[in-house]
């Protein structure tokens, strides 16, 4: 588990990084653009049209809040499974194998934090934070496919046939096994 957390929790670092730079562009996309909005009151004096103090409010596109609900759920995930795959690496650092400690004492509480594992379900805790990362990937395939569709069809189409077969691939990766 050891090795495989560390390689988790690099992915998670890498991942969070790209996604943030992502979530950092989509989000002007939910709020009004000040200098379109100083242009627009500045083509309205010019022309002599009074600039009405009804104007009306900014609303977000409806691809643009999915897009930003699907990244930040997925950097949430992510985050998250972060946190989890760190806290078994320190469950883990205080359960070391028998062949690392010597003393009587040391079995005992190798013992009791075995039992107590067991109780609190810590294995099925700690193979299910790899999963948060893939819910957290696919999170972030639709969230990119509903973006792409927005902005070109010739793009979309290509990232739609690349991530079908990325998600035909892990379904065949994970029930042939």
């Amino acid at each position: 588990w050891n090795s495989s957390l560390d390689s988790l929790l690099v992915f998670a670092g890498l991942f969070a990084g790209i996604l943030t730079a992502f979530l950092i562009e989509s989000r002007r996309s939910l709020s009004e653009d000040p200098q379109e909005t100083l242009l627009r009151e500045i083509l309205g004096a010019i022309r002599n049209i009074p600039v009405s103090s009804n104007n009306e409010q900014f609303q977000p596109n409806s691809s643009a809040i999915h897009v930003n609900a699907l990244w930040f759920s997925s950097l949430a995930l992510t985050l998250i499974s972060a946190l989890g795959g760190v806290l078994a690496k320190g469950w883990l650092a205080k359960y070391n194998p028998a062949s690392l400690r010597e003393r009587s004492s040391d079995a005992c509480e190798r013992h009791l934090r075995a039992i107590r594992a067991r109780q609190w379900q810590l294995e099925p805790l700690i193979t299910g934070i790899p999963l948060l990362i893939q819910i957290s990937l696919f999170l972030f395939f639709a969230g990119l496919v509903i973006q792409l569709l927005d902005d070109d069809i010739r793009i979309w189409v290509t990232v739609v046939i690349l991530m079908g077969s990325t998600i035909l691939m892990y379904i065949v990766g994970t029930l042939l096994p």
